[in-house]
């Protein structure tokens, strides 16, 4: 196994092949909207992953012994996070299934909330961890630690001194909480309704049910 960057436009759309044919299946909020690949997630995915890639950004991707991507983890400085949440507020998608997905997003990444749980946890330049996917038969085998360590040491190298980032499921919920020891912000996708009458985003398990947001310092 070998952690890499992502460098150039090639890797840039291998990583988008590789979320695009494993995100939407595995992640449980879009997995409970049946988001399915399209045009529009391409577009959203490569918009993050670009925001995520280059010689300072710790992203990491992971391949097995064959060169294939098993494991993906994206993250970015701080400093990007602004500009990542006005396009997040720009985009405009005609599949419903993808802009309830957006819409949520919208809620937790307000620009009230981040500054003040950053203030709050004391921390002047944290690392936004934006996802992590893993290849579903790659399950077990530690891959999203391995990247997740990856991620935080490099982080520390260009300055942040501490991480968030979203937990939409136990799995993810445990993986951040090993590396961030702070107290998780609970955020109910299952009540939250938007716009509409009934809460739209019905997890396929019912044990699956709050999206946690994990900050803490490293």
């Amino acid at each position: 196994m070998t952690m890499m960057r992502i460098d150039s436009i090639r890797e840039v759309e291998e990583v988008v092949d590789f979320l695009l044919n494993n995100f939407p299946q595995t992640e449980t909020i879009l997995s409970a909207l049946r988001v399915k690949p399209s045009c529009e997630l391409r577009q959203l995915l490569r918009d993050l992953i670009e925001d995520c890639s280059g010689a300072r950004c710790p992203s990491r991707v992971s391949r097995d012994a064959n060169g294939a991507i098993d494991g993906v983890i994206l993250a970015s400085p701080h400093s990007l996070l602004e500009r990542q949440v006005d396009r997040l507020y720009s985009y405009s998608f005609s599949d419903e299934r993808l802009r309830i997905a957006n819409s949520f997003a919208q809620t937790v990444f307000n620009r009230v909330d981040i500054p003040f749980h950053v203030e709050e946890a004391n921390m002047r330049s944290p690392l936004f961890i934006a996802l992590i996917c893993v290849r579903e038969s790659s399950w077990g085998q530690g891959i999203g630690r391995r990247l997740l360590s990856a991620a935080i040491s490099a982080g520390k190298e260009i300055g942040c001194d501490g991480a968030f980032g979203l937990a939409s499921n136990e799995k993810a919920n445990r993986l951040l909480g090993w590396a961030l020891k702070a107290s998780p912000q609970g955020v109910l996708y299952d009540s939250w309704k938007g716009e509409y009458k009934e809460p739209p985003i019905v997890p396929r398990d019912c044990r699956e049910r709050k999206l946690v947001f994990r900050i803490g310092n490293f």
